[in-house]
């Protein structure tokens, strides 16, 4: 596991040590670092101070706030991407599909994000893709999208 929090003081700012596992803002749609799901990333303001060793936006140069931490206890409140129980892109009994943008949910399904034309993130969607030299491949709504892949996913 890492020896350092999961948040990063940068002095003025701070970062997610690994931006595919932990957030710094509530993060609402999002695909996993592994893309076979729908995940998103929580944090929330507990009624009282959390313990020393959980408290990840304290004592920042962007403001001191120790009540607040993710949803997680077991990731020792760090705020964490975790699936959506209904997010799994390759089972269809356990996945929410929208229909409207032409998902699907398949064994060989990933989840793929989709942009506004601001580049703002929407929706993490499934669609059946396929590893071609390390780039997710998805042939949907008649566009080829590339998407390149981390290898110590595939």
């Amino acid at each position: 596991w890492y020896e350092q929090k999961c948040i990063v003081d940068l002095g003025e700012d701070i970062e997610a040590l690994d931006s595919d596992m932990y957030c710094t803002e509530n993060v609402k749609y999002a695909c996993a670092p592994d893309y076979v799901g729908k995940s998103n990333c929580e944090i929330m303001e507990y009624d009282s101070e959390l313990e020393s060793p959980y408290q990840y936006f304290g004592g920042f140069g962007a403001g001191e706030d120790h009540n607040a931490g993710g949803v997680l206890g077991y990731a020792d409140f760090c705020p964490m991407f975790y699936h959506y129980s209904n997010g799994d892109c390759r089972i269809s009994e356990s996945s929410h599909i929208y229909e409207s943008f032409g998902a699907e949910i398949c064994p060989s399904c990933k989840c793929n994000e989709l942009y506004s034309s601001d580049f703002t993130k929407n929706y993490a969607i499934c669609y059946e893709t396929e590893c071609v030299q390390n780039y997710l491949y998805s042939d949907q709504v008649g566009q080829n999208e590339y998407d390149q892949l981390d290898e110590e996913y595939y």
